[in-house]
């Protein structure tokens, strides 16, 4: 997983998947880090002790106001995001597992929905089984043009995977971004 101390810390467009952790935090910790910023990662099959499988906030002194935006956080042990600090992060057009827990009226364009991955992990925290995973989405996933596309600056050219992060006008919630194609599929039957 990552765990980051900086001040102003951002984590872009990753993939986090089957990290453990002693404590809190098993895909992402950040501690004493001042407006972390968590855009368009996909943060799945996390394993923490204590919980917060996902990602976890903690901060000794005065709060940081984090924002999540454009996340799936699926499938990690315990709680999706555990924090320690007023007000809660902000979650913005991600998909979490249970819906926001983060507290109400700190996100809007929640999606708690299953993102519907086309072949995760089978396990949380330490792979039982490496073989061959692909974490982007499935045709009909309730990630698909349901970002938000307000912070363009952050809105890097390409994908995870390197394909156009943008496809029908609007990006997807994730790392990857769905491009309406997939093996055995016939050009123009493409998913709408």
């Amino acid at each position: 997983g990552i765990y980051c101390w900086e001040s102003h810390a951002e984590i872009l467009q990753k993939l986090i998947y089957n990290n453990s952790a002693v404590n809190y935090g098993g895909g992402i910790s950040f501690q004493y880090s001042s407006f972390p910023r968590v855009y368009n990662n996909t943060i799945c099959n996390n394993f923490a002790n204590n919980g917060g499988g996902g990602l976890n906030f903690k901060w000794y002194g005065s709060p940081s106001y984090p924002i999540l935006l454009n996340n799936i956080i699926y499938f990690n042990s315990g709680d999706q995001i555990n924090y320690e600090l007023q007000p809660p992060p902000r979650t913005d057009f991600c998909a979490i597992q249970d819906g926001n827990n983060t507290g109400n009226g700190n996100g809007y364009g929640i999606i708690t929905l299953n993102p519907k991955i086309i072949h995760p992990t089978d396990s949380i925290g330490i792979m039982n089984n490496i073989g061959q995973h692909d974490w982007s989405l499935k045709k009909g996933s309730p990630c698909i043009n349901r970002g938000d596309t307000n912070f363009n600056n952050l809105i890097p050219e390409y994908d995870f995977a390197g394909n156009p992060r943008i496809y029908k006008n609007r990006i997807d919630i994730g790392a990857y971004e769905y491009s309406g194609i997939f093996p055995g599929e016939e050009p123009g039957n493409e998913a709408v």
